[in-house]
């Protein structure tokens, strides 16, 4: 091997780590700025439901972890009865569920929603269940784009805040 050569190693190696090293470090600033950039109206209806429901309420809620951070309230998805409760449109199927669970609140993401059925996004059918049973699924807060025009555009941001009428 050359003097050339031998020198020309360490250099190659050296560029190779920098490449690597500021690839990995670009993708963690990218999930950061995702992270930073979680839906503002979420925490807007964060602050609503710490101020108007109880500290012991649970919500039905797609985005658990989240909003039990930040809305200080237990929250539920993955259970036995989501099935019943979000694809059912079945009104004493759907209550039974729920209260089977101990919810009282459904907390709806409307960036979440899709007219697909996948259980992790929130069916636009069930939105619309809630919408067309007002006495058992009272709206307290909404947020953003109404749910006609969310639907119609395809998607937007914003959230709906439902109390659970049982005792109907």
């Amino acid at each position: 091997m050359s003097g050339k050569s031998k020198a020309l190693a360490p250099i190659i190696i050296i560029i190779i780590v920098i490449v690597f090293s500021f690839v990995n470090f670009k993708n963690k600033i990218d999930v950061m700025t995702d992270v930073k950039g979680f839906s503002p109206m979420f925490f807007q209806a964060c602050d609503f439901i710490k101020q108007n429901t109880p500290k012991d309420s649970i919500f039905l809620s797609l985005w658990g972890a989240p909003t039990a951070y930040n809305c200080e309230r237990a929250s539920r998805w993955d259970s036995n009865y989501l099935g019943d409760i979000v694809l059912s449109r079945n009104l004493t199927t759907t209550l039974d569920g729920l209260k089977i669970q101990n919810i009282s609140y459904i907390f709806i993401q409307k960036f979440a929603m899709s007219q697909t059925t996948y259980w992790s996004l929130i069916p636009v059918s069930f939105v619309q269940f809630l919408e067309d049973n007002p006495d058992y699924f009272e709206k307290l807060y909404e947020n953003g784009p109404s749910l006609q025009e969310c639907v119609s555009s395809g998607g937007c941001d914003g959230t709906i805040v439902y109390k659970i009428n049982y005792n109907i």
